[in-house]
């Protein structure tokens, strides 16, 4: 697989803890799972170690499905561009979204 984790190996070992648990938890459960997968045990460690042990369960048992799969190396590199995004910005990578309260029919806000 030819994908790149240089700069999201830099970014795993540079950014205070604090930092790296708060983005990494904000992360998808796939993009992450798509990054441990391409990873050293060492460095994957790295990356799951922030990782509340719920999540890092949830990540391992995703990271076991994506293994059996043949993925395209784009679609892992995307993930690594996602996550290392997340990491350098604190925000989500994705597309914006917001949420728009319902209005009952009488105008008034629903609850």
């Amino acid at each position: 697989m030819k994908t790149s984790t240089s700069i999201l190996l830099t970014l795993l070992r540079s950014l205070p803890p604090v930092h790296l648990q708060n983005n990494l938890m904000g992360c998808t459960d796939r993009d992450l799972a798509m990054c441990a997968v391409l990873l050293e045990p060492p460095d994957e460690a790295l990356l799951l170690g922030p990782l509340s042990p719920r999540k890092r369960l949830r990540v391992q048992e995703e990271a076991a499905l994506i293994e059996r799969r043949r993925i395209p190396p784009e679609h892992f590199q995307g993930s690594v561009n996602l996550v290392e995004r997340r990491l350098r910005s604190g925000r989500p990578a994705g597309s914006v979204r917001s949420y728009v309260r319902p209005r009952g029919r009488d105008g008034g806000d629903l609850g």
